[in-house]
């Protein structure tokens, strides 16, 4: 097997993302998204997924396993990009520094941005699958960055044997735009989310008016 060329050029516009200043950190923190913490707190004894208190399973059954309306499954997934997308974040000035693709620095925020933009596709993928629709969010998804995320994530979760393979370039090689697409993606899917669980329980039924909720 022929060995990989080492590269001093690292992913295109790194260099752009040095700092928090960029805008970049902060915009997906997991402790924002309260609904999700709330209904997918994980016990590490057993690793069983605590119910949500008050819901008509939890109160009638108490079984370890209850039903869930398909739009809270697809929050879970939101959830993962979002604590993704902070980690990556938060490891972007290290990586930025990197002189080389091998520098472990480069190695994990490179870790942390393909997963979590492999895992926002699924969250598209659920949104068409569930015929979902909000005004924002479906602007958002005719823009041709969709088919090149699709392509991305079939990149990080089938093996390639070319280290820089076309299917991550060339979603990466839109530098700016891409991350400002992924921006807003994320904040739309955060609204929309946001709503969907003020208004619904974790089973999907309907909340009282706060008025009487007591």
């Amino acid at each position: 097997m022929a060995p990989i060329r080492q590269r001093r050029a690292i992913w295109p516009g790194l260099a752009g993302m040095r700092t928090s200043g960029d805008g970049m950190a902060g915009i997906g923190r997991p402790d924002r998204v309260g609904w999700e913490w709330q209904y997918h707190r994980i016990g590490l004894a057993g690793m069983q997924t605590e119910m949500p208190e008050n819901t008509e399973s939890a109160k009638n059954t108490g079984a370890t396993e209850i039903e869930t309306h398909p739009v809270v499954v697809l929050s879970r997934y939101f959830l993962w990009f979002v604590a993704l997308h902070e980690k990556f974040n938060k490891t972007v000035p290290e990586a930025a520094e990197a002189k080389f693709f091998g520098d472990i620095a480069f190695l994990i925020n490179t870790m942390y941005m393909s997963n979590a933009y492999a895992t926002l596709y699924v969250v598209i993928e659920g949104w068409h699958k569930l015929d979902l629709h909000d005004a924002e969010v479906d602007r958002l998804l005719t823009n041709s960055f969709v088919n090149l995320l699709r392509r991305f994530r079939h990149g990080v979760y089938h093996f390639q044997p070319k280290y820089f393979d076309n299917r991550l370039l060339d979603f990466i090689n839109n530098g700016r735009s891409a991350i400002e697409w992924i921006r807003a993606l994320e904040t739309a899917f955060r609204n929309y989310f946001d709503k969907w669980h003020s208004e619904h329980t974790f089973e999907g039924y309907p909340k009282p008016p706060q008025s009487l909720a007591g």
